[in-house]
């Protein structure tokens, strides 16, 4: 537990959590976009198999 004291109450420690946090957050939108990504190249090479004789 006096480590944990000891991170809150050192700057440095409330400086990375925050560099975490935002890292975490950004990783996120990166797999969200990825996925959403992902699904509309499916459609286009579907639409374009589709339309192949």
């Amino acid at each position: 537990m006096s480590l944990f004291r000891r991170i809150v109450r050192e700057e440095k420690g409330a400086v990375s959590t925050e560099y975490t946090v935002l890292l975490a957050l950004i990783a996120l939108a990166l797999i969200v976009v990825a996925g959403d990504l992902g699904t509309k190249i499916e459609d286009v090479f579907g639409t374009v198999v589709a339309s192949l004789p």
